[in-house]
């Protein structure tokens, strides 16, 4: 993921909508989260995500402000 991060896009839906598209992102440290808006109020720490394969039906799991959701992938592409 570290070599095309530029590209790693993810985006959010609710109600099959987009609400929001932020960037995939590493901290020092090596924890990946996902970065929606400048600041990091709105910021989504992944769990593991360093070793994770984005495959469509895999399964994911994000947190913030101490409590975990796991998300099911819907989509993947190529830039």
């Amino acid at each position: 993921m570290e070599k095309s991060r530029d590209a790693c896009r993810v985006r959010y839906f609710r109600d099959g909508k987009t609400a929001r598209i932020g960037l995939l992102r590493r901290k020092p440290g090596g924890q990946w989260y996902f970065d929606y808006e400048p600041g990091d109020r709105d910021d989504e720490i992944g769990f593991r995500l360093g070793e994770e394969c984005f495959r469509l039906g895999e399964y994911i799991s994000v947190g913030r402000e101490g409590a975990f959701v796991t998300y099911q992938v819907a989509r993947v592409e190529k830039p």
